[in-house]
């Protein structure tokens, strides 16, 4: 086996057990009651300020003229129901397009007699 090799081995084992740590950690602070209260106190605080950082950003992207994040969802939105219609058009065509292929070889296998009482 090469040192390169090796080197990947060590920093693999390293890795996996460097997460195991800090996994045990996680958990181990999550079962503290202290710790979810003090959680729990900070994200009302944080989703407030992202609530406000994220009307400010509203209100300077039309000054600065850059797309928002609801600007970008409804450009998709757009995109996905044209997709829809686009899909619905083709669907039609193609129906469309049997039926008059049928219309063709029905006129085509129609008897000279059939084709003129019609």
């Amino acid at each position: 086996m090469d040192i390169t090799q090796q080197f990947f081995n060590i920093l693999t084992r390293s890795g996996f057990q460097v997460e195991q740590m800090v996994n045990r950690s996680i958990q181990n602070h999550l079962n503290k009651p202290a710790f979810v209260n003090f959680a729990s106190q900070r994200a009302n605080g944080m989703a407030k300020g992202m609530s406000s950082l994220q009307n400010t950003v509203e209100m300077l992207s039309v000054p600065f003229n850059f797309p928002t994040k609801n600007d970008l969802a409804n450009a998709t939105n757009l995109v996905v129901q044209s997709e829809e219609k686009i899909d619905n058009l083709e669907e039609q065509m193609i129906s469309l397009t049997n039926a008059i292929q049928d219309l063709q070889a029905e006129i085509v296998t129609a008897t000279p007699t059939q084709r003129d009482n019609r």
